[in-house]
């Protein structure tokens, strides 16, 4: 059976922009689209017809920004018929993932992968070191995002290998401040040495692999030309870019390198009012009139008519957007905005908590269609104590759960010492993730297993199959190996919050107390690097005082937060039982961050929380992208969508929701 003989009927046809777009005989079309004008869904039926064509799915690239962009990809690809089977064999990656294989053919082996700020500052402060700087505490997080501007757009590369002279006067040219620049370079030498001929890096972080791909391709006198990567692709007979709008300069040196060496069709689709990354350098320009792949010639094509939402949420987006707004859907779709706090006690959560019973009372769609948008992580705390007090069942997605926020399991961890209660970190997952926490949040140096050669790494992997075996050895690890190796000042206020919670836990205050002894907000300073996670992890702390003051004791406070995870985490008997997995399936409703759903859409999105200096984010400084967040959030519905304001201090972004009559 041909691959073209495995495909079903698609539930529905194209539109008539799309069928253009199909029947199109450019070899490279760039399509311009508005949000929920099914973008995603174009590339699949796109896809679709190339397999219909005998195209090998393995042939078939697709290229995007994020995770949750492949997600939507293949979800798109079933959607228009093309069976599971088929969708496993088209490579769907990021830049980043794409990168990332190519770039192993090249190295003797895996690059280590740092994960977050914290796991690449001491490089930083090694490079700072060097040069003999000092800074104050926000320096590291302002390079950081340097940084991350740099290698998106290839700026301090491509000017070194011009030959211009990289000195105060470029930097201010570029916007950057020159000791960033200096500081670069010799972090980047820690980063990236090149010893002995072999190009290997020491680790790689966030966009790593694409900027060090780019770099490679770019270089004018590379270490490895082209045709000596092994896993270059030269066979690509389809190239697809969801997600245009976010490509940097480094991404489009990769994908006009592939264009280049690949006589393929390509199709890229995009939504300017969709960028959201331009701190790494995305720019819309790069799907824009003036975009040059060589000699190839650039169709052109629109999606203007939605078919996610109807006409009112069309004419908010489009007043939102400037720009037309059409809507082909066969649904209406309600834009209701809801306020709270002019009663005494009524909050937010409360709100949100009648929104979701009148949702599930009165709509024939399930929990499942429904998703909860927070602008920042820390507001799920409030929420997700509502959630299970009103016994509804949440996920979350581009984030996890406050009970697993590393400055949470902290506090957990020294509560189970408190009450000698570890079977509330009765999930093996959990124990690794306080083992993981505490030895991040008290910089201690674990004892070796079998070698003092054995690296930190290596050490806190023994420590935690350890505990994994028995869970009961936690509290051995928390007091010899935490308490009696991390510094006797840090130590000495630990104790004494333990102490705190035994004898004033059944005190009104005692979590207060509890927190002053830790001196939370000295430790919060010293060990998170940017500024924003600083305030993430402050305001974790203000929900869980909020939290504690709802229980009589610290333990039954403890015990909560233990009852409350087992509530969220799949049991072994109902991943087993395929109808009781279905069934909390559909009654499961999503608690996610914005960016995590971008190219996702739900019947109904609700968003809390827009108030002043809350969204748009006072402390953000990329007014632009804020709106273009605000955007990605409401354009994911498609019968509601409901925001929920303070009444006395809301978001600028809500009167630009003026509802208007459903279509």
């Amino acid at each position: 059976m041909s691959t073209a003989d495995q495909l079903v009927a698609s539930p529905f046809p194209p539109s008539d922009e799309q069928d253009a777009i199909q029947r199109s005989r450019s070899k490279t079309i760039i399509v311009e689209a508005n949000a929920g004008a099914t973008k995603t869904t174009t590339l699949a039926f796109r896809i679709r017809w190339a397999i219909e064509l005998n195209v090998p799915p393995e042939a078939i690239q697709v290229l995007t920004f994020t995770e949750p962009a492949c997600e939507a990809m293949r979800m798109a690809l079933n959607t228009v018929g093309v069976p599971p089977a088929l969708v496993r064999r088209v490579k769907i990656q990021t830049f980043d993932a794409f990168s990332a294989t190519v770039l192993r053919s090249l190295e003797p082996k895996a690059a280590p992968v740092k994960h977050t700020p914290e796991d690449v500052s001491p490089v930083v402060v090694q490079a700072m070191q060097r040069l003999g700087m000092s800074a104050d505490s926000g320096f590291i997080e302002r390079f950081l995002n340097t940084a991350g501007w740099l290698k998106g757009t290839l700026a301090l590369s491509e000017a070194a290998w011009n030959g211009e002279e990289i000195n105060e006067e470029w930097a201010e040219s570029v916007g950057i401040e020159f000791s960033h620049v200096q500081l670069f370079r010799a972090y980047e030498n820690l980063r990236y040495p090149i010893a002995d001929g072999i190009d290997m890096p020491e680790f790689r972080w966030t966009f790593d692999a694409t900027y060090d791909l780019a770099r490679q391709l770019a270089d004018p006198e590379p270490m490895t030309y082209l045709h000596e990567i092994p896993a270059w692709p030269r066979s690509i007979r389809l190239l697809m870019v969801d997600e245009m709008h976010d490509t940097n300069r480094a991404m489009y040196v990769i994908l006009k390198t592939l264009l280049d060496t690949n006589p393929c069709y390509f199709c890229g689709v995009g939504d300017v009012d969709q960028v959201i990354h331009s701190q790494s350098g995305a720019d819309h320009q790069y799907m824009g009139p003036h975009v040059s792949f060589g000699k190839r010639e650039v169709a052109r094509y629109p999606l203007t008519k939605t078919r996610r939402f109807g006409k009112a949420l069309a004419a908010v987006s489009g007043q939102l957007a400037r720009k037309p707004y059409a809507s082909d859907a066969d649904h209406p779709t309600k834009v209701v905005v809801k306020t709270y706090g002019a009663a005494p006690g009524a909050t937010c959560e409360s709100e949100l908590i009648s929104i979701l019973k009148e949702w599930k009372k009165t709509s024939q769609a399930q929990l499942s269609d429904l998703v909860i948008l927070l602008r920042h992580s820390w507001q799920s705390i409030d929420i997700e104590n509502a959630l299970v007090q009103a016994d509804f069942e949440y996920q979350t997605k581009g984030f996890v759960s406050y009970l697993r926020q590393p400055e949470v399991l902290l506090i957990r961890a020294l509560l189970a010492m408190a009450t000698g209660n570890y079977e509330q970190l009765n999930a093996a997952a959990t124990r690794a993730d306080v083992v993981r926490s505490v030895v991040f949040f008290c910089g201690v140096q674990l004892d070796h297993d079998e070698s003092e050669a054995e690296s930190q790494e290596e050490r806190l992997a023994s420590a935690i199959r350890a505990i994994d075996q028995s869970k009961e050895s936690l509290a051995a690890f928390m007091e010899y190996q935490v308490l009696q190796k991390t510094a006797p000042a840090l130590a000495q206020r630990m104790r004494a919050a333990i102490t705190i919670a035994q004898n004033q836990g059944m005190q009104e205050g005692w979590f207060d107390a509890f927190l002053d002894a830790l001196d939370i907000q000295s430790w919060i300073k010293r060990v998170f690097i940017e500024r924003q996670r600083r305030i993430d992890a402050l305001k974790y702390f203000e929900g869980l005082k909020r939290a504690a003051r709802l229980f009589k004791t610290a333990e039954q406070f403890f015990d909560s937060m233990g009852a409350l995870e087992t509530k969220n985490v799949p049991t072994a008997s109902s991943q087993k039982n395929a109808m009781r997995a279905a069934s909390a399936k559909r009654n499961t409703l999503t608690l996610s961050l914005i960016p995590a759903v971008k190219g996702l859409e739900f019947e109904h999105v609700v968003m809390p929380y827009l108030d002043q200096g809350i969204f748009p984010f006072t402390a953000s400084h990329q007014d632009r992208d804020e709106r273009n967040l605000f955007y990605v959030g409401i354009t994911r519905a498609r019968s509601a969508l409901t925001v929920i304001a303070s009444e006395k201090a809301p978001s600028d972004f809500v009167g630009q929701l003026r509802p208007r009559p459903a279509g």
